[in-house]
């Protein structure tokens, strides 16, 4: 509608005499002869001429008026076709009317947004503008209430992952085939496996091992065919029809022509696509195939009958395009080539693809034809334009491996302080269980130390009891040389037992004067008696009987603190007692105090 207003109201502002408005509105008649009130009304207009042409500015605004208002009338979709499986149902036939179908529902909000923008994706996938549709599929993949079924984020995953294929864009395709198969694998999902398969079996053709690329792709297709999906028949196509033009382009004819039949059988059985003359565009691609193959064996009349055979398919298809253009060249169809040529390319730059491989392979094409058309001045610009986007792309790429070289880098740095981390935080832990057990190991020690030393303080104190109930079990190893010796041996019993009875050491001053007074000897014999029986000097002598007694204090009068023990025992400092003690004993009075046990008095000796 807006074309046809275009038009009327070109011709009337730029025409000069009756003729260029006759000329135009025949036009528009011819482009609406279906619809006779349309004819009629403007025969009207034809007949009137003269009167529309003296106020045509006015006229023309009213025009277009009325064929807006029409055209809003026109606009207006019954509820009936508000589905997306009739946006898809239009799409190779009215591409508009799908998109407006779409939006329609878009702007009512009968599905969620991010379901109306895979829908849009679909619809430009189908219509072979897969830039266009791989950024609506990126906005689905990012949003995360798409993603929270995984049978839809695997669903969007693939329809992305073909867009990169047909492409050619192997950077980005890789990525998310990885990111496909993971998904697939973690919830078993077969029927996608086998894509990412497939698509596995490709890319290893197109690095060069090819057979192995072969069977991987074939094995995906044979295992697709017992797969339960929707799509499964369309998705046969795919596989088929590529792996038929791989064995053509490597001359394995025989290959070719068995997968070719499996193609034709996937086509007799249904795609199952729910578009509308999607057999026709397929099998339109089928005869582009077809007839390459056939050229190649030399048989150039059935592939001349095949390519007409595609000609007479209404639509037009880009892959299809690109698939026969090896025939064209084999027979020297140039001009073909070039009309090919040029309506891949319109499809291209509509998809703002001009930096991509299929840009490149159209300017290849385009370069032949125009040397075949002997057209040598246009073949040089093609070739300019061909060295230009080559240069282009080798920068794009040497860019893009410099990012992921820089992101690797990142990468591998963060991977590294991460480690650092990692073996940081071990080698502490492992610090820590060493101190723990050293700890623990310890702690055994001191207990068995400290069970050892309260039974060896037991066993003194034992002999401190015996000796204040009789001197006769006061053990001292002594020498019995003559009877000095022995009368010496008894005295220093005797003066060891009244200062155990009579507490003479709890005096702070008693010391060495002390024992010379009660032994009765000078300061020169007291020290060589004392160690001789006692196994120590004389203010060690002091200090153990002070120290026998300060246990016996703890243990006999829990309600006493260490200060009054201290005091007690004649020590009038609690720091110095605390230290003699552990001299004496490895532990701190609290500590004894916290681990007196009762124990059994060792056997008489």
């Amino acid at each position: 509608m807006t074309v046809v207003t275009t038009i009327v109201v070109y011709v009337l502002n730029h025409s000069t005499n009756g003729s260029d408005v006759f000329i135009g509105l025949n036009l528009v008649k011819k482009r609406l002869s279906p619809f006779v009130f349309y004819r009629n009304f403007l025969i009207f207009v034809v007949d009137l001429y003269q009167f529309i042409m003296k106020g045509k500015r006015v006229f023309s605004g009213l025009l277009v008026m009325f064929y807006s208002l029409l055209g809003v009338a026109a606009s207006q979709l019954p509820d009936s076709l508000l589905t997306f499986d009739k946006a898809y149902y239009y799409n190779i036939v009215d591409m508009p009317k799908s998109l407006q179908i779409v939006q329609t529902m878009r702007k009512r909000k009968m599905a969620a947004a991010w379901e109306c923008d895979r829908a849009e994706a679909n619809l430009w996938s189908l219509d072979r503008h897969y830039n266009k549709a791989l950024k609506l599929y990126q906005k689905v993949l990012n949003n995360p209430e798409a993603n929270k079924s995984w049978e839809e984020e695997l669903s969007t995953l693939f329809l992305a992952s073909y867009c990169y294929e047909k492409l050619s864009d192997e950077r980005h395709l890789s990525k998310l085939v990885l990111r496909m198969r993971d998904l697939a694998q973690k919830h078993d999902a077969k029927e996608y496996l086998c894509m990412t398969e497939y698509v596995r079996g490709r890319r290893i053709y197109m690095m060069g091992r090819k057979e192995e690329g072969y069977a991987i792709s074939l094995q995906a297709a044979e295992d697709m065919k017992h797969m339960d999906y929707r799509y499964k028949n369309r998705m046969l196509f795919v596989f088929y029809i590529n792996i038929t033009n791989m064995y053509i382009r490597d001359g394995k004819y025989r290959e070719a022509w068995k997968t070719l039949g499996e193609t034709e059988e996937i086509i007799r059985q249904g795609l199952n696509m729910g578009v509308l003359d999607a057999t026709r565009r397929a099998n339109g691609m089928v005869c582009a195939s077809k007839a390459r193959l056939l050229a190649a064996e030399g048989r150039l009349e059935e592939a001349d009958s095949v390519y007409a055979l595609m000609r007479a398919v209404p639509y037009r298809d880009i892959a299809a395009e690109m698939m026969v253009v090896p025939y064209l060249k084999m027979r020297g169809k140039y001009a073909d080539i070039l009309e090919s040529a040029q309506y891949s390319r319109k499809i291209i730059e509509e998809d703002s693809n001009e930096l991509g491989i299929n840009m490149l392979n159209v300017l290849k094409d385009e370069i032949d034809a125009h040397l075949g058309l002997n057209d040598y001045e246009l073949a040089t610009e093609r070739y300019s334009a061909l060295t230009k986007l080559t240069d282009s792309l080798h920068v794009n790429n040497m860019n893009y491996f410099s990012k992921e070289a820089r992101e690797d880098l990142q990468r591998e740095h963060v991977i590294a302080r991460q480690n650092l981390q990692l073996s940081i935080g071990i080698s502490v832990l492992i610090i820590l269980v060493l101190l723990m057990l050293a700890a623990f190991l310890h702690h055994l020690q001191t207990r068995k130390r400290t069970k050892m030393m309260m039974a060896t303080i037991d066993e003194l104190m034992y002999y401190r009891g015996v000796v204040l109930q009789n001197g006769d079990r006061v053990h001292v190893e002594m020498g019995e040389k003559d009877a000095a010796s022995h009368e010496e041996k008894r005295r220093f019993k005797e003066m060891d037992k009244r200062i155990i009875k009579e507490e003479l050491f709890r005096s702070p001053d008693f010391g060495r004067d002390d024992l010379m007074r009660l032994m009765g000897v000078d300061k020169n014999a007291i020290a060589p008696i004392v160690q001789k029986y006692a196994h120590t000097n004389v203010s060690g002598y002091v200090k153990m009987k002070r120290m026998e007694y300060a246990v016996a204090l703890l243990k006999e009068h829990p309600e006493l603190t260490i200060a009054a023990i201290a005091d007690m025992s004649g020590i009038k400092s609690t720091t110095t007692f605390v230290n003699r003690f552990k001299e004496t004993y490895g532990m701190a009075p609290s500590d004894y105090r916290a681990s007196i046990v009762d124990s059994t008095p060792p056997p008489n000796r």
